[in-house]
């Protein structure tokens, strides 16, 4: 999975929510409640369980490593070519 990737290449846990696909419906739902005064935020803003975490894994570090090396290196190159396309003109 993607999270995995990730994890591996910030070198760091990354972790999802429960619920997660409705976090925003849910963070809308919450502010008005806290709106309509039927509790603070700190009754209502609770933090979501977590539903998965994604550790990073030495091994596909050391398979990418080449990967990343060739990106750090490409990069700066053609970072004016990447300004081009987002903006449709150069940099």
């Amino acid at each position: 999975g993607g999270l995995r990737l990730v994890a591996t290449a910030l070198d760091r846990p990354v972790a999802t929510a429960a619920g997660a696909e409705v976090g925003p419906a849910l963070g809308a739902a919450r502010l008005a409640h806290i709106a309509a005064g039927d509790g603070s935020v700190a009754e209502v803003c609770t933090k979501p369980a977590q539903a998965a975490r994604f550790d990073p894994e030495p091994a596909l570090a050391e398979a990418l490593a080449p990967r990343w090396m060739l990106y750090r290196q490409l990069y700066p190159a053609l970072r004016g070519l990447f300004a081009t396309t987002s903006t449709g003109h150069p940099a």
